[in-house]
């Protein structure tokens, strides 16, 4: 198994850091869009930027959500004057047959994969890494509760019949 890489330290500049400054003192928790456009002024990745806010939050012990953020979620509502939507959210990702496929056969050999195996395999598959790594996650997670729903079944045999592609798992039988 190749050796795990740590991803190489973000340095952003000084005029960087006074975009980001400006932007966390008027919203310490951006959505999606607002990352993506900070990124693009920044001239970083949208990933850096979200590592960036969470441990500019951390450092300053910064408070949870607010409620408001809280309260939307819990199907109170949005706060008076807002409408709901989720114009911050980044997009589902579609992954194809084929990635789907890549992207299994190698959480087969290493479901725990480095940042380098990580960035290679996002380029074969033309994806972010970001994506991959969030793929890999949400897979682990998603083994260890079937493996906690069917404690007396093996781990391969099984846990993927009757399931399809979208869920991002092979069929126990063969597909045309």
């Amino acid at each position: 198994m190749p050796a795990k890489c740590r991803r190489s330290r973000t340095k952003f500049t000084e005029e960087q850091l006074k975009i980001l400054i400006d932007a966390f003192n008027q919203k310490p928790y951006p959505g999606y869009a607002a990352k993506k456009r900070l990124a693009l002024q920044v001239n970083t990745e949208e990933s850096r930027i979200q590592i960036w806010f969470q441990n500019r939050r951390a450092r300053h012990q910064f408070p949870k959500r607010p409620e408001e953020h809280l309260d939307a979620r819990q199907g109170r509502g949005p706060p008076a004057g807002q409408t709901p939507g989720r114009g911050d959210r980044r997009s589902r990702t579609s992954y194809t047959n084929s990635q789907l496929q890549t992207l299994i056969e190698e959480f087969k050999v290493n479901p725990y994969p480095g940042i380098d195996s990580r960035e290679k395999l996002a380029k074969e598959i033309g994806v972010p890494e970001s994506r991959v790594q969030v793929w890999f996650q949400n897979r682990r997670s998603r083994q260890n509760t079937q493996k906690e729903r069917e404690p007396g079944e093996a781990v391969d045999q099984g846990q993927n019949q009757g399931q399809d592609l979208r869920d991002g798992t092979v069929q126990g039988t063969a597909t045309t």
